[in-house]
Order: structure tokens, then sequence, then C-alpha cells
């Protein structure tokens, strides 16, 4: 409201006070009388002009008919017909425009123009705070595991070192500032649209580095239109982790037995599967393996993610097995439950 009618901000530090509606923005709860419960924000508004509130009597619209008249001439020589517009900055600048226009209209009875009527006014006027009024909202929220804020039903990316971390977001009409103690550590366009997802890219890159295989399958990545010399930094983050793997290769080729325990109890990623498939791959015919899992051949699909991939893995598993006796079936409780049981015993 402020931001749409530049000249309220001096029309609300009269010595008459405006007449008010009883609105849910500025009034939490009615008593007797004029007697009200103010919200929060409305008392920071008041506070920063220095203003006696006047609300205005229930189930008594004339005490506001005047306002009443205001809004519809407004509506009607300003709003009509409904104006298209892209953006609030822009119906702004169109009822800035208008209102100017509208100035230089003389009103029915006066003797004046209403600019020169405005002159007269400004003697009643008291003089404006140095510091601008922010009409904002202050709310606090936790950043989940993927570093998103939800707010107003949209989620906003901070940087990942902030995931899990409870974070102040400042919204205004237009944007959304995401404060950490009291550092700003990140700033999106507000949506006033519901269950939207926005990322910043910028804000994943420290988890990417670390992780440069999902650089293609990460969400936040999916839109971004990287520069020519990101083809090289991806190539030195894919060669070093290439390095790595390859010293990871050389360790295993010297085991005479690798056991991977509970196959399954996490699903893996599409990367992930990839490797586990190259571990699987790595000691066939060389080194003896043993796999232990909760799950049956025909739901490896749910770690591997795939048919072909799964095939390939169980194909190599079970080339060298002669008969069923290499592929043991337990039934009964785990060893670990048991141990449990027996420690929680009294002695």
């Amino acid at each position: 409201m402020l931001t749409a009618t530049p000249k309220l901000d001096e029309v609300v530090r009269r010595h008459k006070p405006p007449v008010a509606d009883n609105s849910a923005i500025a009034v939490i709860e009615v008593f007797q009388g004029r007697e009200r419960k103010l919200t929060k924000e409305f008392l920071r508004l008041q506070s920063h002009y220095l203003f006696q509130e006047h609300f205005c009597l229930v189930r008594r619209p004339n005490e506001k008919g005047n306002v009443e008249r205001l809004i519809g001439f407004a509506r009607r020589n300003f709003l009509v017909p409904v104006p298209e517009i892209r953006s609030l900055e822009v119906l702004n600048t169109q009822l800035m425009e208008r209102c100017v226009t509208d100035r230089a209209e003389r009103t029915r009875g006066k003797t004046g123009s209403k600019e020169e009527l405005l002159i007269e006014d400004h003697a009643a006027f008291l003089p404006l705070p140095k510091q601008g009024f922010e009409a904002r909202r202050l709310v606090q929220r936790t950043a989940d595991s993927q570093s998103l804020i939800r707010f107003d039903d949209n989620d906003y990316s901070v940087p990942v070192k902030y995931a899990h971390r409870r974070l102040t977001v400042v919204a205004t009409v237009s944007d959304l500032r995401l404060v950490f103690d009291d550092r700003l550590v990140a700033t999106h366009s507000r949506c006033w649209e519901r269950e939207r997802t926005f990322f910043e890219p910028i804000h994943y890159l420290a988890l990417l580095e670390r992780k440069p295989g999902g650089i293609d399958y990460a969400r936040p990545q999916e839109s971004w239109n990287l520069p020519e010399c990101w083809g090289l930094l991806r190539r030195r983050l894919e060669a070093k982790e290439e390095r790595q793997l390859q010293r990871y290769r050389l360790a295993l080729s010297k085991l005479d037995l690798l056991v991977l325990d509970e196959l399954g109890y996490v699903p893996a990623s599409k990367a992930g599967a990839e490797l586990l498939f190259d571990v699987i791959a790595t000691a066939y015919e060389r080194y003896s393996l043993i796999v232990t899992t909760n799950l049956p051949f025909e739901n490896w699909t749910e770690v591997l993610g795939g048919e072909r991939l799964t095939g390939a893995a169980l194909d190599r598993l079970t080339h060298r097995c002669p008969n069923e006796t290499t592929q043991l079936e337990t039934k009964g409780e785990s060893d670990r439950l048991q141990d449990a049981k027996r420690r929680r015993k009294p002695r």
C-alpha cells in the first residue's frame, strides 16, 4: 500500500489521524469502543511514522463513507479498464503518473486545483523520518536436507553449509532475503504462486566439488547455462575423482576376499549403482566375493536401479557358482539382535 501510493506516508503524519478499517493486517482483536489489539507489523508502522490510530466502530459504515468514496474514485479513474502489467513496479509507475495528472483537476466547490490545495495541506504535515519504512514479514524457518527453506508453500535454496540450520526469512512484496545470525546468505525473487521450487545453482557448488559425478543429475543444475570454461573445470574434477577410483581399485585387487555386507540397506543413486557394479566386475574371477542382503534377487533392481545393470551384476556373481550350496538363505533373528537381547538380560 505504501509503495503504490507514494504520498500516503505524508498523509498518515497529519495531526488528525486518518480513519482506518478493522483489517486483519492491522487488528488482531476488537474490544469495546475503539480499543483494539494491534498486529506486530502495524505497531512497527505506527512507531516508525508516529501517528495515532483511529479505527472505525463496528457496523458503523457512515464513519468511513469518505474513504469508500475515495476508493471508488481511484478505482474508476485509475484502474478502469483493468491494467495489464508485468510487475508491481510497472503498476506503481502507472498509478503515480495518473495521480500527478489528476492533480491538475479541480474538485467541485473548490477554488483551486488539487495541486494548489496540496501545497496548502503541506503546512499540516510533520517531517518524515530520514530512514524509509520497509514493508516486510519476518519468520523463522529451518533448512531441510536439500538446503531448501519453505515459505508460503514455496521452496527456496540456501548454501549447502546451512542445511538443517535455522534461518530468518525477510519477505517483502518483491523479494526474499535469508539471514543466518547477522549474515545475508541468500536472496530470491518472491513467488506468489504455490508449490514451486527455486534453486540457486551456486549454492550447491561446494557439494558438487566433492561429488562431481552428480553434476548431470542434480536438480539445481538442470536449467543452468554454464560458460565454456566450465568444461575444463569439470574435466579436472572428474580426473581427480578418477585418480581416487584408480587407487581404490588397486587396493581391492590386493584382497583375497571382499564382503559386501547388507546390500540394499540404503538405495544407491545412479552413480552409486554404477560404482557398485564396478566393484563386482573388478572382483569377477580375480578374488572371492561374499554378498549379504535381505533382498531376493528379483528385488535387486531397487538397489541397482535397472534390470540391465542388475542382470549383469547377477551374471558375474553366479557364473562360478557350481550349485545352490554357494547361495545360502538364513532364517530367524539376526546375530546382532540376539546378542543385544543377551546383553539386556539381568545377570
